[in-house]
């Protein structure tokens, strides 16, 4: 606990959160509404003029309604009157001589002075937005009430009459005989029948009559009542609902991503989606009485989803209420039930769509979920060594601006600051850095990704956290597949390329990018690749050895014979390159004639011949993976062919282009 603050009456209500551009904490009591510093200071308070003695602040909100940069507290109260209703004497008629309702009060608190708005209901919620799309925000006040009903009736009244009268019957008297029988008592007798003294008793029987008097019949029945209400920024209403349901909690959220709103409200075992033109669109069922209800996307889907916390009514086994999340369409995601009632929820929002935990009061714990339901931990709360077991109201918020929020409560008349424990702030530590790592992983920033899982884990780690650390590892091994699936994307390309110089005559460009791929595909530990990389590499330096080896030749051949023509230089070694060079001379020529051609008939054309070197190159790697690398024979031979081969499908395409272009 950092501090408590103490009050004269009970709190009814807490807001913390922004005020003016700064921190502050707004409490709500009979007496008046207070302010309070994030030390505990009080430093402003307002008196309420109550319409009733048993008026009491439910709710705070916060909001700037005229946009002058200072924002407006608005109050929403509600308390239980009794009326007395005029009426003249008739008979045989109901009359409604009393009613026990709910009103309730919209007070807007503008620097010093105070509006009071009716609203005629318990005011359950309040929010301020845009709820028709028009570009001018409304302030939305839904309430709703409890009451009873009291009749009676001038009629004839039943009523039940009682009347007695003695009965004669015999029982045994006893052990006597005939002379003693007759002494006995003033009623035996012998009974000459049976031979034994008997004796008679009289017995008091008693039996009811009903009838009916004129008379006053009194009799009541429960009422329940909600309204919702739209008022403009000046305070005019400007649509307005009346219910016979009981609403008891609401937001409003843009539900199916069109230019309106819709209400999501609470009441008894329903939750009802309502359009802006205050039409019921959808109508879901629920486990309870609906207390609170959040519209956040709980499975990422994109979709607003429905958070509520319910007292039991029914269809619930075990617990007396509960926490459930159901989809838009009213499908249930999770549910987690509790011993005892609910108090109060609270979200610890990040986003519109992301929130860290829910924080559940319940008896004398405050229960920590995460987003799908999962109870993380328990906290007993305690005032030196008193536990606090009448918690009403929580809120979550980083008072001192260190990162880390803290919970503010009150029970009874005490307002109460915690800071979470600290090895649930590391736990919350740890969670932020991996929700941080799996965003940057899921927009493939890699970098940044490892960065903040490396820190979860660490702090996993030190707090024996197994099940985060499990999802730690699990994460790596998805950045781990992802790092290798990119890099095993890169090694292919150079591999590629290094197809393409190879079939291109282009030895020098074939080498760099093979030993570039070789390399990342080293890196990974993907050995195929190396394989492959290993088979075509040894076919370039078998075409360098020979480019070299024929340079070599023709250069000698050049200085002794400067004379001759061209033909004449031409030894032997150069006949063995001459299908090279043909082959070398049919590849640019089909490249320039695919130039009057489709950049798609060029690129098939290519990847054709790739094809072609990867199937050499995979035949390669079999033999060697099967056999081992046998010592080479008859190559030379084998490569002739192997490059005749290609000149004749080199003619053939150069024929099939030619006839191409012709026909252009």
């Amino acid at each position: 606990m950092k501090w408590k603050y103490s009050m004269e009456d009970d709190i009814t209500a807490i807001y913390a959160g922004s005020l003016n551009d700064g921190v502050s904490i707004i409490t709500a009591s009979s007496n008046g509404v207070y302010i309070i510093d994030p030390s505990g200071n009080l430093i402003k308070e307002y008196s309420i003029n109550f319409e009733d003695n048993s008026e009491r602040i439910h709710l705070i909100r916060v909001f700037d309604l005229d946009g002058d940069d200072r924002d407006e507290i608005l109050l929403g109260s509600g308390w239980m009157k009794t009326v007395d209703v005029e009426y003249e004497y008739v008979e045989e008629v109901d009359l409604l001589y009393r009613k026990h309702e709910g009103d309730g009060n919209l007070y807007i608190i503008d620097d010093d002075e105070i509006e009071s708005i009716e609203i005629d209901n318990w005011v359950r919620e309040i929010e301020f937005t845009d709820i028709d799309g028009d570009g001018e925000k409304e302030i939305i006040v839904v309430s709703g009430s409890y009451g009873r009903n009291f009749y009676k009736k001038y009629t004839d009244i039943p009523y039940v009459v009682e009347y007695c009268w003695y009965e004669n019957y015999t029982k045994y008297a006893g052990d006597y005989n005939e002379t003693e029988c007759n002494d006995s008592c003033p009623t035996c007798f012998w009974d000459y029948e049976n031979d034994r003294c008997l004796k008679i008793v009289q017995k008091e029987v008693c039996d009811t009559n009903i009838t009916t008097r004129k008379g006053w019949n009194f009799t009541e029945y429960p009422s329940r009542s909600g309204s919702l209400k739209i008022f403009d920024k000046d305070y005019n209403i400007k649509v307005e609902n009346e219910s016979d349901r009981l609403f008891l909690s609401a937001t409003i959220c843009n539900l199916y991503h069109d230019l309106d709103s819709e209400f999501i409200i609470g009441s008894e075992g329903k939750i009802h989606i309502i359009s802006q033109d205050l039409v019921i669109l959808h109508e879901y069922s629920a486990p309870g009485d609906i207390e609170r209800i959040f519209s956040v996307d709980v499975d990422d889907d994109g979709n607003y989803d429905f958070i509520f916390s319910f007292l039991v009514t029914e269809g619930v086994t075990t617990g007396v209420s509960g926490i459930m999340a159901i989809d838009r369409e009213g499908n249930e995601i999770w549910q987690e039930t509790f011993d005892e009632e609910i108090s109060d929820v609270v979200l610890e929002l990040h986003n519109e769509s992301v929130f860290n935990k829910i924080i559940v009061a319940s008896g004398e714990l405050l229960y920590f979920l995460d987003i799908h339901g999962n109870i993380l931990r328990d906290s007993t709360l305690r005032d030196g060594y008193k536990k606090l077991n009448n918690v009403r109201n929580i809120n979550s918020i980083d008072v001192d601006d260190d990162g880390y929020n803290e919970i503010i409560l009150s029970c009874g008349n005490a307002l109460y600051l915690y800071a979470l424990p600290s090895e649930f702030t590391s736990r919350e530590n740890a969670d932020r850095f991996y929700e941080l790592a799996e965003d940057y992983y899921n927009s493939e920033d890699i970098k940044n990704a490892l960065l903040y899982l490396n820190k979860s884990m660490q702090i996993y780690m030190e707090i024996e956290d197994d099940e985060g650390v499990k999802r730690c590892k699990e994460l790596l091994d998805r950045i781990q597949s992802k790092i290798i699936e990119e890099k095993k994307e890169e090694g292919d390309s150079h591999y590629s390329k290094a197809l393409i110089h190879y079939a291109h005559g282009e030895y020098e460009s074939a080498k760099m990018e093979l030993e570039t791929a070789r390399e990342i595909y080293y890196g990974i530990g993907y050995s195929d690749g190396v394989l492959r990389c290993n088979a075509l590499m040894k076919k370039i330096n078998e075409k360098l050895k020979t480019t070299t080896t024929t340079t070599t030749i023709s250069e000698v051949t050049t200085s002794t014979t400067t004379s001759t023509t061209l033909q004449s230089m031409i030894n032997s070694s150069v006949i063995k390159n001459v299908l090279s060079i043909i082959g070398g001379v049919l590849i640019v020529i089909i490249i320039l004639f695919a130039t009057f051609k489709s950049v798609k008939r060029r690129e098939e054309g290519e990847v054709e011949k790739v094809k072609e070197m990867e199937e050499e190159v995979e035949k390669e790697v079999e033999e060697e993976e099967g056999e081992g690398v046998e010592e080479e024979k008859g190559m030379e031979e084998e490569r002739k062919k192997e490059r005749r081969e290609r000149i004749l499908r080199g003619w053939e395409l150069v024929e099939d282009e030619w006839k191409k272009l012709e026909e252009l």
